[in-house]
């Protein structure tokens, strides 16, 4: 099959494009509707309520209340400030290797600085290992915040959030979730899931890059990070973009609207994968069941093919997808998530992820998957890995 003329954009887990209506929505506070949120004059009044008028339908996306809700620049931002904040001068912190690079390295931050900072188990299926939580946190009376994604940045595998907070909670820690891959496609409700802190980002929604925010629940103290005018009740210094704020709530409500889409979504996906373990010495990296992760995501490890050249042989096709995540997919390592799962080194070298969305049609992911195929084909016969031997597929 060939798609000429055609770039193929399956990495959404990486960011999407901003969505024309969200655009369109934010646009007059580029240029009329101008007016500092701060000024007490008639423009700043009514970019003030605007400002909190998204605030509203933010908290309302999350299950929260509005005054649990500040604006900051992403997720990478958020997590950073829950981290800091809640666990540099009360205690430590409880993590794992599954976390986003915007949750270890300020975690490796604290340990450098002399804090306690351990690492919870992770099981083969991609999940957090909920009894070596709570084995951590019983041996562990000074951890003040314990971290866990909603959905994994590579596999897309769903984490057992609700039951780590409540473990968190009995052993008087808060629990930070990093929502950032699962807010496009999973209902979120802060409340529901009994969680102290909880970060996005616009990019992965259908908003700018530079908007996000975090949920810190009521009743919770968390010391700012940034400090200067006293903007959002002084927790968050900084003139506000109503332009970046109204963006993120349209994303939002449009992500949920797109929902019903998720069966068709996860459908197509579970195809893919179908296709792609076919290959001799593919293997899937996390759930096969598609109900516990993500729709959309597909990880695989291909035996004798380093996952950076497949992913620059199948750009050269038209394809876009990556090499474990977007933030990290240019570097040499291999995926801490993978190794924590018990792949091998190889096998975490030679990952790719391909994620999508319902933009994507069948025939688009039919020649993801031939040129997959081919691409495997012809990187096995250059050997560049230095094996040209591989085991039968199926998962590990």
């Amino acid at each position: 099959m060939d798609l000429p003329n055609q770039r193929i954009y399956a990495d959404c887990a990486a960011g999407v494009a901003v969505h024309p209506a969200v655009l369109e929505e934010m646009l007059p506070y580029f240029g009329e509707a101008y007016g500092n949120p701060s000024a007490a004059y008639t423009e700043g009044v009514s970019a003030r309520r605007a400002l909190d008028r998204a605030r509203e339908r933010v908290a309302a996306q999350l299950g929260a209340d509005p005054d649990e809700i500040f604006f900051t620049s992403g997720a990478t931002e958020s997590n950073n400030w829950a981290i800091h904040c809640a666990a540099a001068d009360r205690g430590g912190v409880l993590t794992s290797a599954l976390e986003h690079p915007a949750v270890i390295e300020p975690c490796r931050r604290l340990a450098a600085a002399g804090k306690t900072v351990a690492y919870a188990d992770v099981l083969p299926t991609g999940e957090l290992s909920l009894p070596s939580l709570a084995a951590h946190l019983s041996a562990m009376p000074s951890c003040s915040l314990v971290t866990l994604m909603y959905a994994n940045h590579e596999t897309g595998v769903l984490q057992p959030v609700k039951e780590a907070a409540a473990l968190a909670h009995a052993h008087g820690a808060t629990l930070l979730c990093d929502a950032v891959q699962a807010a496009p496609t999973q209902p979120i409700n802060a409340h529901a899931l009994g969680v102290d802190f909880l970060s996005i980002s616009g990019h992965k929604l259908g908003a700018p890059r530079g908007i996000g925010a975090l949920y810190v629940r009521r009743g919770v103290t968390l010391p700012p990070l940034i400090s200067g005018g006293g903007q959002q009740n002084g927790k968050r210094s900084g003139t506000e973009s109503v332009a970046l704020a109204v963006s993120l709530a349209k994303a939002l409500e449009l992500c949920a609207e797109q929902r019903a889409q998720n069966d068709a979504i996860k459908k197509r996906s579970e195809h893919l994968l179908a296709r792609l373990l076919t290959l001799p010495g593919v293997c899937a990296n996390g759930w096969t069941d598609a109900d516990k992760q993500l729709p959309g995501t597909v990880n695989v490890s291909v035996d004798c093919v380093e996952g950076g050249a497949l992913v620059s042989f199948l750009d050269r096709k038209g394809i876009c997808i990556s090499a474990g995540s977007a933030c990290s997919s240019a570097g040499k390592h291999p995926s801490p998530v993978l190794l924590a799962m018990g792949r091998e080194e190889k096998q975490a070298m030679s990952a790719v992820r391909i994620s999508i969305s319902s933009q994507n049609t069948d025939e688009q992911l039919t020649y993801i998957a031939d040129e997959v195929r081919a691409g495997v084909e012809i990187l096995r016969s250059l050997d560049l890995v230095g094996s040209s031997k591989y085991p039968q597929n199926g998962t590990k």
